[in-house]
């Protein structure tokens, strides 16, 4: 599941936590926000 301008990634989380067996990318234009949200998934 590919989620685009993700942010800091917390709906694409919370998914991957009810829905483990898929596999979740998120792409937004600020890493930053990306790096945080690989911290804390």
């Amino acid at each position: 599941i590919l989620e685009l301008g993700c942010g800091k990634g917390e709906y694409t989380v919370t998914l991957a936590e009810k829905y483990p067996e898929n596999n979740y990318i998120g792409v937004d234009i600020k890493g930053a926000r990306i790096w945080r949200g690989a911290r804390t998934s």
